[in-house]
C-alpha cells in the first residue's frame, strides 16, 4: 500500500464518516474511521521504516529486519549448506520462500537456495548489490574472477 493508498484511503473514510454523521447523526463511525486511519499509519510507517540488512558473519549469511534500533534475524543459513545463488529468472520458486524485495521492482533479485541450521531447506529471494553478491560467492568459495 502505498502513501497515495493511504491518503484517498483516508479522506475516503472522512468523507464517509461526516455523511453518517450529517445524514443519519450518528457520531461513533468518526471514532472508527480515525481509528483504521491511525492503524494504517502505523502499518505504512512500519513498512516504509523497515530495513532488510544482509550480513556474512563467520561463514555464516544473516538476513536480518531492522527497523530504528530494533534487529530481527529472518533467515540465518551457514556458507557451506548454500546450494545455488542464481539470478532469479521469469518463474518464481517453489513455495515457501523468503522474500526480501519486490520481484517486479527495480533491483535485478536473486535466489539464495540452502539449509539453515536446524536443517530445514530455504529459500530466500532478495536484491543485492554486485558488491554483496561477490562477498556472498567468496564466503561459499566459489571463484569471483578477481
Amino acid at each position: 500500500m502505498s502513501l497515495f493508498h493511504v491518503i484517498g484511503l483516508s479522506i475516503g473514510l472522512i468523507i464517509f464518516t461526516n455523511a453518517f454523521y450529517t445524514g443519519f447523526g450518528i457520531r461513533w463511525p468518526g471514532y472508527i474511521a480515525y481509528a483504521i486511519i491511525g492503524i494504517l499509519v502505523i502499518l505504512l510507517y512500519r513498512r516504509e521504516v523497515n530495513q532488510w540488512i544482509l550480513a556474512i558473519e563467520d561463514g555464516t549469511i544473516i538476513f536480518l529486519s531492522k527497523t530504528g534500533t530494533r534487529e530481527k534475524r529472518l533467515a540465518v543459513i551457514k556458507a557451506d549448506s548454500v546450494t545455488s545463488l542464481t539470478p532469479l529468472g521469469d518463474t518464481l520458486p517453489k513455495r515457501p520462500f523468503e522474500q526480501f524485495c519486490k520481484i517486479d521492482g527495480p533491483e535485478k533479485p536473486w535466489l539464495l537456495v540452502g539449509r539453515t541450521d536446524a536443517g530445514a531447506d530455504c529459500r530466500v529471494v532478495f536484491c543485492p548489490s554486485e558488491k554483496a553478491v561477490q562477498e556472498l560467492r567468496q564466503s561459499m568459495g566459489e571463484y569471483t574472477g578477481e
